[in-house]
């Protein structure tokens, strides 16, 4: 269901950057939009394959293509650029 709505988000992206290219715009307003385009679609890559290409990188590199990843496909999670382990656990327990 995630998957689907990033699609439907996704692809109303792209029709409001070709409404803006039509209408031909500052180039900064097509920059602004095709950077949130690629963000968004970085976020449908992550939620697809999220813990598949890569192994456990605490504290040292990931391997790619690892023996025994951490997650599987379509798994629905997506990699934050920073990860700052001071605290484990399941909010709200």
């Amino acid at each position: 269901m995630f998957i689907f709505f990033r699609l439907v988000t996704v692809s109303g992206i792209i029709y409001w950057l070709a409404q803006h290219i039509k209408r031909i715009v500052h180039n900064a307003v097509i920059i602004a939009i095709s950077l949130i385009f690629s963000g968004a679609v970085g976020t449908i890559i992550d939620a697809i394959f999220y813990g598949v290409i890569f192994d456990y990188s605490d504290h040292k590199v990931a391997t790619l293509f690892a023996e025994k990843p951490y997650g599987e496909l379509l798994h629905r999670k997506v990699v934050a650029m920073f990860y700052f382990p001071f605290w484990h656990g399941n909010l709200p327990d």
